[in-house]
């Protein structure tokens, strides 16, 4: 007889779970105002086609977004819930699809996380 030996845990390369399924997964934008200091200067700043704004960007049910602390991944609109909730959910747009996997995915959110996007990053400066 034949044995074959891997590491304990992991299953042979191309079964069902190391292999994700390329398939298309529409890609929603998240837009939320500000629920304190947004909702005042957003007023002030309309008539100027302007505004201050959180966003995410949603994909396969999962949403990822950004602050001083780095790209982060959250439930889609989690941060406009709950009674703190810093946020209010203005829209949800469809822009694309992604035709892939959901590996693909994951490998482009961790190199935003060690690029430009990385935690002490500044939107201001």
């Amino acid at each position: 007889d034949t044995v074959s030996v891997r590491p304990r845990g992991r299953r042979p390369v191309g079964t069902r779970r190391t292999m994700a399924a390329a398939q298309a997964r529409p890609v929603i934008l998240h837009v939320y105002e500000f629920t304190t200091i947004g909702e005042r200067t957003n007023a002030a700043l309309r008539s100027l086609d302007l505004g201050v704004y959180h966003t995410g960007v949603e994909v396969s049910g999962v949403e990822y977004s950004f602050n001083d602390a780095g790209v982060f991944r959250t439930r889609p609109r989690a941060v406009s819930m709950g009674p703190d909730a810093a946020c209010r959910h203005t829209a949800a747009i469809t822009v694309g699809t992604h035709r892939g996997t959901a590996n693909d995915v994951a490998g482009a959110v961790n190199a935003l996380k060690t690029g430009d996007f990385a935690p002490g990053t500044s939107l201001t400066t």
